[in-house]
């Protein structure tokens, strides 16, 4: 690996590493930036995977164990869907890869989870290439304007927090 991919990918390392070495520096504390990250959770340590499982368990009942499972798998076979590799770059279908597997592994889902998946919007390209026929195109874009609307709506339903405090997203 020479060039500009290995330049990029060392600027990518150096951007990752960045803000624990500065948290870490600032405070004189090693765990410093993974302290304030797992704050406000009640065991303060990062748990890869369970809490997904968790979080399945609690929308889905005893069947949700397996939703961190169908979730992998319905990305995978997405990234390796015909129109995702025709539409979207080797390197981007890799990076949307990885940044979830970082998700997965770091992630306690919560009302933020919808803005941390927010660089995956890039999966939404591939759609405008299913098809050519203007209606197909149309009802994409008359999907996308009912789906803003419906989770704008949703997030404003959104109930303070027990005990008070501000309100999720």
């Amino acid at each position: 690996m020479r060039g500009p991919l290995a330049r990029s990918g060392l600027i990518a390392c150096t951007a990752a590493l960045s803000w624990p070495a500065i948290a870490w520096a600032v405070t004189g504390e090693f765990t410093a930036y993974t302290e304030t990250e797992t704050a406000w959770r009640a065991d303060n340590r990062v748990i890869p995977i369970l809490p997904w499982v968790d979080r399945g368990v609690n929308l889905f009942g005893p069947v949700g164990v397996v939703a961190p499972v169908v979730l992998v798998v319905a990305v995978v076979l997405m990234l390796r869907s015909r129109v995702v590799k025709e539409s979207l770059p080797f390197f981007v279908r890799v990076w949307i890869a990885a940044y979830g597997v970082y998700l997965l592994l770091v992630l306690h889902p919560q009302s933020s989870t919808f803005r941390l998946l927010l660089p995956w919007a890039l999966l939404a390209g591939p759609l405008v290439h299913v098809s050519e026929s203007k209606a197909y195109r149309t009802l994409l874009i008359i999907t996308g304007a009912i789906l803003q609307l419906v989770w704008v709506g949703w997030l404003w339903h959104w109930k303070q927090l027990p005990g008070g405090g501000d309100y999720p997203p």
